[in-house]
């Protein structure tokens, strides 16, 4: 536990090893079938970002920083929704057996991880630097915010036009 300078807030770690272990593997599955290929439904393209944002808050909130750390780091997330929207470009879109797939953005979804590992290292190894933690923290955050803006541009993008600009043409109906 240590406490922040001039606010008496202190950060505490809990021991849920276990939970943080099942969270990473969930997480890493999750990354391999994003650059692998997902099937397309609004769902599973609103569900990543959605499970992001709870884990984003859970590690803001549950490390008991104070206030105008925890409300500046939920600020960060709107910051990232439109470079988000940008790296959004780098979403495929392809059909397999006549079913609309998509292939999330490398670079959004590398990011992310990183900056999940290393404030979950932070956590494990008890590093209790409050200025680490408020940097993974806010990085989080703003990385949490482009995942966002990845599902807002996949969700905007016509997937027929995608599916010509890759050149894959197969037994897309337009349904999606």
């Amino acid at each position: 536990m240590i406490t922040a300078p001039g606010t008496g807030s202190s950060i505490t770690f809990g021991s849920g090893y276990q939970l943080e272990l099942i969270i990473a593997v969930i997480i890493i599955f999750g990354i391999f079938r994003g650059l692998s290929g997902r099937r397309y439904t609004r769902l599973r393209v609103l569900r990543t970002p959605v499970l992001y944002l709870v884990l984003t808050l859970i590690a803001i909130f549950l490390t008991s920083l104070p206030n105008i750390y925890a409300q500046l780091m939920i600020l960060l997330l709107p910051v990232g929704i439109p470079l988000g929207v940008r790296f959004g470009k780098d979403v495929k879109f392809f059909s397999k057996d006549g079913v609309l797939y998509y292939k999330r953005s490398p670079t959004i979804l590398l990011l992310w991880a990183v900056a999940l590992v290393a404030r979950t290292s932070l956590e494990l190894f008890s590093f209790n630097s409050l200025l680490a933690i408020i940097v993974f923290n806010a990085l989080l955050s703003f990385i949490t915010g482009m995942l966002v803006g990845e599902a807002i541009h996949i969700l905007r993008t016509d997937k027929e036009d995608a599916l010509e600009q890759n050149k894959v043409t197969t037994g897309f109906s337009g349904s999606g």
